[in-house]
């Protein structure tokens, strides 16, 4: 791959193979990316003396290093951190020359190598990555290593700049806000503040909390696949990878999540629809909330309406009322253990989840605890939150999945594909929604919440 001579290394015989597998590298868009690429490439150096050891315990923490500066940057939040830390401390302490952890290495290995894979839209290099990596020698290993460190180096430059920037626009707005609200005082501010628990900032993190859990619940990797029903569901979603493809059980994850999460917002819609007038009762409470809120709301309205006047609080009051009473039912809305709504939703996609995996009985109780936590989340962000961050009447918060073989759209998705390359591929799965604010009196008018989570295809020729 590499040459050296009198100390300087050249490129210049590097096969085409090679070329592109540098190219490759230097193409991931993630920090995590090249997280898993450091354990990847250091798993084919032996640690055959204190020093190279020396040197793997010297170069992790220079990786940490990164990560904690990307942390207080905000360009990660604190589970990533700790997922990312964690895992390099792991990966270090199983390398440890008298360490017999050879099931554990073997495991964070596998993972790393997997995701990287995920990468790889092309499939090109499936079959090459292990076999290039294992021919090279420690050197030419070591400047893959490097080039890792400068790429980690480059992503927290990136965040510095992102921060700053943030930090001035948020200034700029906070300014004009000022402004604009000072004569009318707290009451006509309706955007929540910082410290405000239903803030959009907190309600992202939150969605991003919940992605993962699906993540977590929808794995299939480790289990026993019912193939005939993972056919299925890959056709009923015209997803047109063959289910032979070491990547489609990645893609059956995204498929499984997306049948998670519209099996949820079914059923909720469902029991908010044949309990609307049927409130009276402890187990409708929150019903009762909402039927309330909405009369409420309408009757402000028509004061507003039909009632002249000069002042701001009348016209602003009905988004105040909505936000207030959404955020009291974003933070306690079915949090008691045992509501039926949250209990009957939870075996429903737990049993959706058996009919594609066998899941192992050690693993029954924290299916259980994910799927509860899971089915309260969805309601609580697609019901209750994203109203809180609804601060004009005529946006209405929306969600939309994208179908198979959907053009990509940057604005609107997020995935794995090149910057110059989008044109080259289109939607396989979509396994997390798109959630904008849709102007009613403009549907041209969008306000992006948080983008669609997409594995992308390659597009026939």
């Amino acid at each position: 791959m590499f040459r050296q001579n009198n100390g300087r290394y050249y490129l210049e015989d590097v096969s085409g193979i090679d070329w592109k597998l540098i190219i490759w590298f230097a193409s991931f868009k993630q920090f995590e990316n090249y997280v898993d690429l450091f354990i990847t490439v250091w798993n084919f150096v032996k640690l055959k003396n204190d020093n190279i050891f020396e040197e793997l315990n010297g170069e992790v923490n220079r990786m940490k290093e990164h990560i904690k500066s990307l942390l207080t940057n905000q360009a990660i939040n604190d589970e990533e951190y700790e997922k990312y830390s964690c895992l390099l401390d792991n990966y270090r302490t199983s390398r440890y020359i008298n360490s017999n952890n050879f099931e554990e290495r073997n495991r964070i290995v596998s993972n790393s190598h997997r995701n990287l894979l995920n990468n790889d839209l092309e499939n090109q290099f499936h079959h090459h990555l292990t076999t290039t990596l294992s021919n090279l020698k420690l050197y030419q290993l070591k400047l893959i290593r490097q080039m890792i460190l400068d790429r980690m180096d480059s992503f927290v430059n990136i965040s510095i700049k992102s921060t700053k920037s943030l930090r001035e626009q948020i200034a700029t707005l906070d300014n004009e806000n000022s402004h604009l609200q000072a004569a009318l005082g707290n009451m006509t501010n309706t955007r929540p503040n910082d410290h405000d628990p239903n803030n959009a900032a907190k309600l992202n993190s939150d969605i991003v909390d919940l992605q993962q859990q699906l993540s977590d619940f929808t794995t299939v990797f480790d289990y026993e696949i019912n193939d005939e029903k993972a056919k299925e569901l890959f056709a009923s979603n015209k997803v047109r990878l063959d289910f032979s493809n070491p990547k489609a059980k990645t893609i059956l994850e995204g498929c499984l999540q997306r049948l998670i999460i519209e099996q949820i917002l079914t059923d909720a819609n469902s029991y908010f629809q044949k309990h609307i007038s049927n409130s009276d009762n402890d187990e409708n409470l929150e019903i009762e909330i909402i039927n309330t809120t909405d009369r409420l709301i309408e009757s402000v309205n028509r004061l507003h309406e039909n009632r002249p006047g000069k002042d701001d609080i009348t016209q602003i009051t009905p988004i105040r009322v909505r936000q207030q009473i959404y955020s009291a039912l974003g933070c306690r809305g079915f949090s008691n253990d045992d509501h039926q709504l949250i209990l009957d939703i939870s075996e429903k996609i737990r049993q959706t989840m058996d009919e594609y995996r066998k899941i192992d009985e050690e693993n029954i109780k924290d299916c259980i605890d994910q799927s509860i936590q899971i089915t309260r989340k969805v309601i609580s962000i697609f019901y209750f939150r994203l109203k809180i961050q609804q601060i004009h009447q005529q946006f209405e918060p929306k969600y939309r999945f994208f179908e198979s073989g959907d053009e990509i759209d940057v604005r609107l998705m997020e995935g794995s594909w090149g910057r110059g390359d989008v044109k080259k591929f289109e939607v396989e799965i979509c396994y997390f929604p798109c959630i904008e604010f849709c102007d009613n009196e403009d549907s041209s008018n969008q306000k992006v919440l948080t983008k669609a989570q997409v594995f992308a295809r390659l597009k026939k020729l």
